[in-house]
């Protein structure tokens, strides 16, 4: 009967389509129902029977799921954020990478005190040990970065988005 008047509201105007509450009323008014149906019935019933009965006329698509496939190490998100950190007592905006692989969906933070390219090329390597480095994990080859200083601990940043580019960009780098 309520699927009847559902499938009748397919072709009706939107303003005359029958509401959860005009099916509750004509079920107590034309079908005496008052105490064998209450309205979060009814209303429940009408939401999910309503979505199946367009779904199965072709006049809504059907819920679909596409997973997403991301292969190892080719897919990053990056971006930079501004942070408040308490740097030898005193409160300093700083600027927070934030690089995450899509793949296995870890994420790396650093903290510098600017988000200029040279910071981005700095923070985006992995701090891995390598042939190169010395024992005391300091790496010959980096040359000294005396205007940066790196930050200890960081408060949570103000909301960012990622930027797909700069993600591009860096995989394009690092090869």
């Amino acid at each position: 009967m309520i699927d009847g008047w559902l499938r009748g509201d397919l072709d009706t105007p939107k303003k005359q389509r029958h509401t959860a509450k005009r099916i509750f009323d004509r079920l107590l008014a034309e079908h005496d129902a008052q105490g064998v149906v209450s309205y979060g019935m009814v209303r429940d019933y009408v939401a999910t029977r309503r979505r199946e009965i367009r779904t199965e006329a072709g006049r809504e698509p059907v819920n679909t799921f596409i997973p997403q496939t991301h292969l190892p190490g080719r897919e990053a998100e990056v971006d930079f954020g501004e942070v408040v950190v308490r740097l030898r007592g005193e409160l300093v905006t700083c600027t927070l990478f934030s690089l995450r692989l899509s793949y296995s969906g870890k994420a790396v933070h650093r903290i510098s005190a600017s988000a200029g390219q040279e910071a981005f090329l700095r923070m985006s390597r992995p701090r891995l040990p390598s042939p190169r480095r010395r024992a005391d994990g300091e790496d010959p080859l980096r040359q000294p970065q005396s205007r940066h200083r790196q930050c200890d601990w960081v408060l949570p940043p103000a909301g960012w988005k990622p930027n797909p580019t700069a993600a591009a960009e860096l995989l394009n780098h690092e090869g």
